[in-house]
């Protein structure tokens, strides 16, 4: 159980109860329905605010946030499959290229890329992509992000356009004298950890059932997005998990 209080001053009680969330309002609690059977009855929910969001952890699912009013993943996972390209009308493109596609949530968190398209050779074309991902209500995502290398650098992608989460395709027809911004490499998520705390601006993770001497943390001021380097380890002389960690002294080592 929790008050979550918003920047706006509107504050809400929280509980975890059956397998959901649940918010009072008025003499009676309300479900939250993208929550329904998310969470397993009689296992610990643990809450924390942050950036005006409420997370929410239990070790078993990865994390999830509610603004008061969406409830969806902490954070954005990588695309899963890759777009696909082909030639159409005459344009500014010659080379060969390849695609990548990031998603973007409204807190402007965004994913590694995910899967490389195949090759895809432009004479003076452009080129129309088509399977961009739908992501579902519960990822929170608002945009894909399509990036592409240029003809002269074949494993660095910059950002090309966003298109609105459900549009499954666009015509790229940008020069690559027009490319500036690469994709990102090291956007994670939380691990599916049971326990939060945060600390000089960001948030600190513990309890992953599968590596419990594990402590996690966020980027600096951005508890979306967790490095691939972050995680420090217990020494290795201590036996008691990371969990029992948080909020204390112990010292911990990057392994």
């Amino acid at each position: 159980m929790i008050s979550f209080r918003r920047n706006s001053g509107t504050s809400y009680l929280v509980v975890a109860c059956n397998g959901a969330i649940h918010y009072a309002s008025g003499t009676t609690f309300v479900s939250l329905p993208s929550s329904t059977n998310l969470y397993t009855a009689g296992v610990n929910v643990n809450f924390m605010t942050s950036k005006n969001m409420l997370i929410i952890c239990n070790g078993y699912q990865y994390a999830y946030k509610w603004d008061g009013t969406y409830f969806a993943r902490l954070g954005v996972s990588a695309p899963v499959s890759a777009i696909c390209a082909v030639t159409t009308d005459s344009g500014n493109l010659n080379g060969t290229y390849y695609y990548v596609v990031t998603g973007v949530n409204s807190n402007l968190a965004e994913s590694d890329y995910g899967v490389v398209s195949s090759a895809i050779t432009a004479v003076s074309n452009q080129l129309t992509l088509h399977d961009l991902p739908v992501w579902p209500a519960s990822a929170g995502v608002n945009y894909n992000y399509i990036y592409r290398n240029t003809a002269l650098a074949s494993d660095i992608y910059y950002y090309v356009t966003a298109v609105t989460n459900g549009v499954t395709s666009v015509t790229d027809n940008v020069a690559d004298s027009d490319l500036v911004t690469e994709a990102p490499t090291d956007n994670g998520v939380m691990p599916k950890c049971q326990y939060m705390t945060q600390y000089q601006n960001r948030v600190f993770a513990a309890g992953d059932p599968s590596s419990p001497m594990k402590l996690y943390f966020s980027n600096a001021s951005d508890p979306e997005t967790w490095p691939s380097a972050a995680p420090l380890t217990r020494q290795p002389h201590r036996v008691y998990p990371a969990a029992a960690c948080l909020g204390s002294n112990h010292k911990f080592e990057k392994r």
